[in-house]
């Protein structure tokens, strides 16, 4: 699993290898509190600090806010980190030569 942060002007990715099942299910009792339908601020924070626990914190909670752009934080951190670990989905990452893909 990747993310990608602007950090001083320049895009910095992050890999996580490997995304124990626990966090599975953490997530679970997360949505649970959740209301995906209409997220508040807690909601977004809260999925923004599981995702720096599931990255084992190579990046900060600012860092999160400061590198994302706003159209994609939702995106990114929802549909990107906490539903691919609720749904068990690997997110494919093509190499940088552009052919080989291998799951994260």
């Amino acid at each position: 699993m990747n993310i990608t942060l602007v950090k001083d002007g320049e895009k910095k990715t992050y890999s996580q290898f490997f995304v124990s099942a626990r966090f599975m299910r953490k997530a679970l009792e997360l949505r649970k509190e959740m209301n995906l339908n209409n997220l508040s601020l807690e909601d977004v924070d809260t999925a923004i600090n599981f995702t720096i626990e599931v990255f084992d914190k190579q990046f900060t909670f600012d860092e999160v806010y400061d590198g994302i752009e706003y159209d994609n934080l939702i995106p990114i951190i929802f549909d990107g980190v906490f539903m691919n670990i609720l749904q068990g989905r690997k997110q494919e990452v093509v190499g940088e030569e552009g052919n080989e893909k291998k799951e994260v």
